[in-house]
């Protein structure tokens, strides 16, 4: 989640935050991809983050 900008290079510069909504078992998963919002190849270039979650509720 992330609050906007008044234009999409406004809205960048604001934190966002990752929400996590557990199962009824107690557990989550996800992922993110995450790159610059402007290039076309970053798979190619590999200029991108991307992450895996997994929560467990002891």
């Amino acid at each position: 989640m992330q609050i906007p900008g008044d234009n999409l290079v406004l809205g960048r510069g604001n934190p966002f935050t990752l929400l996590v909504a557990q199962s009824d078992a107690g557990t989550a998963s996800g992922n993110l991809f995450w790159d610059d919002g402007d290039s076309i190849d970053s798979i190619e270039t590999k200029t991108y983050n991307y992450m895996e979650f997994s929560l467990t509720n002891f």
